[in-house]
C-alpha cells in the first residue's frame, strides 16, 4: 500500500519551530551545502537561486529601529534581505543550518522572523534579480 504524503497544511510552518513562511533551518547541528534562496513569483514564474555554503564570504546585517538589512556575500553575488528578527537567520547561518530564505506573504500577521523584501545581486554584471515587496 502506497503511504500518501501528508496535505500541505497552511498553517504547519507556524508550528514548527524549524520553519515558517520565512523559509527553513535544519534542526540539527548538521551542516548543509547548498543555500535555496526563494524569491517572490513574477509574471508567474517561480525563480530559486541555490549558493553553495563553501562560496560563503561574509554577511553584514544593519539595524535602523525595527526594521533590519542583511546582505550574505557569496563570490560575486549577494543575497539582500530586508525585515525584521533576523538574528534567528543570522545565527542558522553562522551554523550552516540555514536551508531557504523567502519573503513573507503580506496578508500573515509578521511572524518572527518576517521578510519583506529579497534581492540577488550579481557584483559583476548589471543584472539584478529582485523580489518584490509583499
Amino acid at each position: 500500500m502506497l503511504k500518501t504524503r501528508p496535505s500541505l497544511d497552511v498553517e504547519s510552518p507556524l508550528r514548527d519551530p524549524w520553519s515558517g513562511l520565512w523559509g527553513s533551518v535544519v534542526p540539527d547541528v548538521k551542516s548543509l551545502s547548498m543555500l535555496r534562496v526563494e524569491l517572490p513569483a513574477q509574471n508567474g514564474k517561480q525563480e530559486t537561486h541555490a549558493f553553495a555554503y563553501s562560496g560563503l564570504s561574509r554577511w553584514l546585517c544593519r539595524k535602523t529601529g525595527e526594521d533590519e538589512e542583511l546582505e550574505i556575500h557569496f563570490d560575486k553575488q549577494v543575497v539582500k534581505v530586508q525585515g525584521r528578527g533576523l538574528g534567528k537567520l543570522i545565527d542558522a547561518l553562522d551554523e550552516g543550518r540555514l536551508k531557504l530564505i523567502r519573503t513573507c506573504p503580506a496578508e500573515i500577521t509578521p511572524p518572527s522572523p518576517w521578510i519583506k523584501v529579497l534581492i540577488v545581486v550579481s557584483t559583476d554584471t548589471a543584472t539584478n534579480k529582485t523580489g518584490s515587496e509583499c
